[in-house]
C-alpha cells in the first residue's frame, strides 16, 4: 500500500532535503506549503522547483512577478489586509461561498493561517499545467500565446491558494478572475484563425472578445498587465486592478469554448438543440 507521505510526494513534489539556495519568496512559500502538507519533509523537491523556475523564465517578467505576488500574499496576512478586507473577511456572513474543509492551520512562515490547507495546497497543480505548456513541442499557437498561458497558470497557482488560504475578498477575486484570464486566452487562441479583422466589427467583437464591442485589451495583453501589476502596484490596489481587467466571466468563456467544439463535430441543428436544452436547464 502506498503511504500518505508517498501520495503527497507524488502530487506535490515533496523532498526530505533542504534546498541550500532558497533565497527567493516563491521558493520560501512553496517550501512552507510542502511542510504544511507533510511535516516530515524539508520542502519542495528541487527538481520540481527547478522545472517551475525554468518554465517561468520563458515568459516576460514572470519570475520577478511571481516573487512579488507571493510577497504580497505574506504581507496581506501580516497587515491583516486593508481597511475593508482582511484574513477571513470573505465569510458566510459576507455572502461568500463556503467549503466543506474548514481547518485553520498555521504555516511555518510568520504563522500564516490557512483556512483550507488541503484545498489550498492542491492548487500547486497549476504549476504542473504551466510546465505542460512549456514542455510541449509543436503548439499551433504563437509563442506570445504560450507565454500568456504560462503566466496565467502560474499566477493562478498563487491566486487560488490565496483565496482558499485567506478567505479574503482579494483572494476571492484573485482566484476567480485569474480563471477568467487563462480561459479567455484559450478561447482567443482557439478562435483566432476563424476571424476576419477587416469584416463586420460587431461580428468580429462578438467572436473574438465575446462582447458586442471590442474590449480594451486582448487576453494576452491582460495577462502581461497582470504580470506587471504584481511588480509595480501596491497590494491595496490589486483587487480593483484585477476586477477591472476587461474580459468575460469564465462561465461565458467556457460556454463559448464548448459551443465551438460542438460546432466542429455536430450539425448546426444538433448544436442548436443541445444549447436550447442546456440554456433552459441552467436558466
Amino acid at each position: 500500500m502506498i503511504s500518505r507521505a508517498a501520495l503527497v510526494g507524488l502530487a506535490f513534489g515533496l523532498s526530505s532535503h533542504v534546498h541550500v539556495n532558497a533565497q527567493n519568496q516563491t521558493r520560501m512559500m512553496l517550501d512552507s506549503i510542502a511542510r504544511l502538507v507533510d511535516g516530515s519533509v524539508q520542502g519542495l523537491e528541487d527538481e520540481f522547483f527547478d522545472e517551475i523556475t525554468s518554465c517561468m523564465d520563458q515568459a516576460p517578467n514572470l519570475v520577478e512577478s511571481h516573487d512579488a505576488a507571493w510577497a504580497g500574499f505574506e504581507s496581506y496576512f501580516l497587515t491583516n489586509g486593508t481597511g475593508s478586507d482582511g484574513w477571513g473577511a470573505c465569510n458566510a456572513a459576507a455572502g461568500c461561498k463556503q467549503y466543506k474543509e474548514s481547518n485553520l492551520t498555521e504555516m511555518d512562515v510568520d504563522k500564516i493561517g490557512i483556512y483550507e490547507p488541503c484545498n489550498s495546497a492542491s492548487n500547486l497543480a497549476y504549476y504542473r499545467t504551466a510546465i505542460g505548456v512549456c514542455d510541449h513541442d509543436g503548439w499551433a499557437m504563437p509563442a506570445t500565446s504560450q507565454q500568456a498561458l504560462i503566466q496565467s497558470y502560474t499566477h493562478l497557482a498563487m491566486g487560488s491558494f490565496f483565496w482558499h488560504g485567506s478567505h479574503s475578498f482579494l483572494g476571492n477575486v484573485a482566484d476567480n478572475r485569474l480563471i477568467d484570464v487563462f480561459a479567455f486566452i484559450t478561447y482567443q487562441v482557439s478562435i483566432n484563425n476563424f476571424l476576419d479583422p477587416e469584416g463586420n466589427q460587431t461580428t468580429f467583437a462578438i467572436l473574438r472578445d465575446l462582447n458586442t464591442t471590442l474590449r480594451s485589451a486582448s487576453a494576452e495583453e491582460s495577462s502581461q498587465a497582470l504580470t506587471d501589476m504584481f511588480i509595480e502596484q501596491p497590494i491595496d490596489t490589486w483587487q480593483a486592478y484585477i476586477e477591472n481587467l476587461d474580459m468575460p466571466n469564465y462561465y461565458v468563456t467556457f460556454s463559448a469554448l464548448v459551443a465551438n467544439i460542438l460546432s466542429l463535430i455536430a450539425s448546426d441543428d444538433t448544436v442548436n438543440t443541445i444549447f436550447d436544452a442546456m440554456a433552459e436547464a441552467f436558466r
